[in-house]
């Protein structure tokens, strides 16, 4: 009787200590993860595709942006945005990348006047910015991306967010040329 009453009270604490310090599913605990913000749909997803090493022994990166998957750049991204545009920096599950931080190179950028915020966005942790209105159309900024790569290591490159130049007018009238 002495020993089903210990190992009762075993049990019993057991139970306690479950239900004090929770007892979470993988998908809970992931979702506690990102106890984030959420950002709404962005207009621009900026994939960080790959850690990729060159002949220098250095790690750059392969991206692309949602408006042209099929053009994967390594290092020189040039994403064209516009006032207004929210914009994601999101990385492949694949990618064996950690996304440190996304930031101006110059302090009080133009289009990128401070450093992207960590967001959730389809229970995922991004960074994201919100590009400044009244930006002059033609204007055209470097940022940094600092990430870790597999291996521990630190690593930073710096691709270009631009305003692209209005498109030429084009008329019929012979006079106007």
């Amino acid at each position: 009787m002495k020993k089903n009453l210990t190992s009762l009270t075993g049990i019993v604490l057991l139970i306690s200590l479950l239900i004090a310090f929770g007892c979470r599913s993988k998908e809970e605990e992931k979702g506690r993860e990102i106890d984030l913000e959420v950002v709404e749909d962005p207009d621009v997803t900026i994939v960080l595709n790959n850690a990729v090493e060159r002949k220098d022994k250095r790690k750059h990166l392969e991206m692309y942006n949602s408006y042209n998957p099929d053009s994967v750049v390594v290092d020189s991204l040039i994403t064209d945005v516009s006032p207004g545009d929210i914009i994601i920096w999101d990385k492949k599950s694949t990618s064996g990348i950690r996304i440190i931080h996304v930031r101006p190179i110059k302090e009080n950028g133009i289009i990128f006047p401070e450093a992207a915020k960590e967001m959730s966005y389809k229970n995922k942790k991004v960074f994201t910015i919100t590009i400044p209105d009244g930006v002059k159309p033609g204007t055209i900024e470097k940022y940094e991306i600092v990430f870790e790569d597999d291996d521990k290591n630190t690593w930073c490159i710096d691709p270009h967010l631009r305003i692209p130049p209005p498109a030429p007018k084009v008329t019929d009238d012979p006079g106007d040329r």
